[in-house]
């Protein structure tokens, strides 16, 4: 073993042993599954009071109190943390580690309405990198919500958004090569109605999502024009929903999502403009003491306007249940087959399919640990083309008063290929220590 190596090997081991001490105290972090591009049109539907989750209970001794504004509670955030990683730029060999530091500024301002109600929120998350500047990141966020009662039967729900996100380099949307260096401005408008009447309620939901990517300049100094990954998503949704009982329903929920590129491929091919159908019913259930969730099969339909890419369709599936064995653990799990655009090659797309596991658990009232694992495969279509990723974790949350919180996680993620057009697999261990101050 050489002396760099001997070096290298002595700081993962010391990077190991700091993240598992640290795991004795620290914080959760749900297991997102922030792979996907484009996100579900309609939030979850399930909870009605009868369960609360490990994550979302109250706990108003460490709870921000916030600052009354007015008719106003304004919740100011700082979150400072450190961290590392074996493989900054997710190599298959000769791996770069490296440390970082990230200053995490957010806020959220909530009306206190006894009708109607506004949210604003928005943070930015300043990630730097010790030796490895290419990798330094600014994602920031900004967003408005409002929920109009109107008589005691109609919501409406308007909301923006605009945030200037990175690529997650475990997607199937492109190479890693490309997404490891990749970011985007999105910008979203939507319109959500809900209507209830007796024990059915109708939603629906329309919203506009443009998407527009930066070149991305490679380590070595080549420029990647991203420009015909820029689009437009305009969808529209629906759903139907009736309780038989208090506890359980069932509902039926149809998509429509019209999807523009800005221009034709760099090589002067069409582009991938399409029109999307989805078809998906299911039940969902509240039981209290036990469990909670949503399972829903369904079909979905692509039609690409070009000739050069062939029509898509095939199942669509969602699922989510958390199962509480007792008050201080819950056990989620979270599965999912879409059709999602894919810039690779000539393919017309792929579908990603995933699975996702969750534990969180409540050793005492402010320290909360949460383990996970998810796998995803990306089949692309008509193609003999597909990846798989695997992600394990943990992560927690030790409290220590209403304004000061210390959270820690622990990753390993790996992404496996089964040809170079998609780039390389790698893996990645990483590990991350934070102090939160909030108001």
């Amino acid at each position: 073993m050489t002396k760099e190596n001997g070096k290298n090997m002595k700081r993962r081991m010391a990077a190991a042993v700091l993240a598992f001490i640290c795991s004795i105290f620290a914080s959760p972090s749900w297991a997102q599954s922030d792979t996907l591009l484009i996100q579900p049109a309609l939030p979850d539907d399930f909870d009605r009071g009868r369960n609360i989750s490990v994550q979302q209970r109250a706990r108003p001794d460490y709870d921000a109190v916030g600052i009354r504004a007015g008719s106003f509670d304004f919740y100011p955030q700082l979150s400072v943390a450190g961290g590392y990683s074996d493989n900054l730029y997710y190599s298959r060999n000769d791996k770069v580690d490296g440390g970082f530091v990230v200053i995490n500024p957010a806020f959220r301002l909530n009306s206190d309405w006894s009708r109607h109600s506004v949210q604003l929120q928005g943070g930015a998350e300043i990630r730097r990198y010790f030796s490895e500047s290419p990798r330094n990141q600014t994602p920031w966020n900004l967003g408005a919500m409002a929920a109009l009662d109107i008589a005691d039967a109609i919501r409406i729900t308007p909301e923006l958004q605009a945030a200037r996100q990175y690529e997650n380099a475990f997607s199937g949307e492109t190479t890693a090569d490309t997404a490891i260096l990749s970011n985007y401005l999105r910008t979203y408008a939507g319109l959500r109605s809900e209507y209830t009447a007796g024990q059915a309620k109708f939603t629906l939901s329309v919203n506009d999502t443009n998407y527009d990517f930066s070149n991305v300049e490679t380590l070595s100094g080549t420029v990647i024009d991203q420009s015909d990954r820029d689009r437009n998503l305009v969808r529209l949704t629906g759903q139907a929903q009736y309780a038989f009982t208090p506890s359980v329903s069932v509902y039926v929920q149809a998509g429509y999502t019209d999807t523009n590129y800005d221009r034709r491929l760099l090589s002067g091919n069409d582009n991938r403009d399409s029109n999307d159908y989805r078809l998906i019913g299911g039940f969902n259930f509240d039981l209290a003491g036990l469990m909670r969730g949503t399972i829903g099969l369904g079909y979905s339909r692509r039609d690409f306007d070009s000739p050069l890419y062939r029509n898509v369709s095939g199942l669509s599936a969602e699922g989510k249940l958390e199962y509480f064995p007792s008050e201080l653990t819950t056990v989620t799990l979270a599965v999912r087959r879409v059709v999602e655009d894919s810039s690779i090659d000539s393919s017309s797309g792929y579908f990603d399919n995933r699975a996702l596991l969750q534990i969180d658990h409540e050793f005492l009232t402010n320290l909360i640990a949460s383990a996970y694992g998810e796998f995803s495969r990306q089949d692309y279509i008509r193609s003999p083309l597909h990846l798989d990723v695997y992600r394990v974790g943990i992560s927690n949350n030790y409290l220590s008063s209403n304004w000061l919180s210390f959270n820690f996680n622990l990753a390993y993620t790996s992404r496996s290929v089964n040809r170079p057009d998609l780039g390389r697999g790698f893996n990645e261990f990483s590990g991350q220590f934070g102090v939160t101050f909030k108001r």
